[in-house]
């Protein structure tokens, strides 16, 4: 693990003071899809409370994570019977 670092986000217009040890790349980039994501609530959801504007977001992305969860499992199960397949060919 990294040093931890101390950075800011921005989301919904909002500074956050942060540490984190994880890559700042990664963390920059994730507080960005937050920020879309609840930029996109806002916009089409008459939802002023930004409480539940970040309850949505979480879930939004919790939904989002089980469905590439589910499919990488999908893929690799597809990718082991291939192998196995091929390993019976030769």
């Amino acid at each position: 693990m990294s040093e931890p670092k101390r950075i800011t986000i921005t989301i919904l217009g909002k500074e956050y003071p942060i540490v984190t040890d994880e890559d700042v790349v990664v963390v920059n980039k994730a507080a960005h899809l937050i920020d879309q994501i609840m930029k996109d609530i806002v916009g089409k959801a008459s939802v002023g409370d930004t409480e539940k504007v970040a309850v949505l977001a979480a879930l939004q992305c919790g939904v989002d994570f089980v469905k590439e969860k589910e499919t990488a499992f999908r893929y690799k199960t597809k990718t082991g019977e291939l192998v196995a397949k091929l390993n019976k060919t030769l």
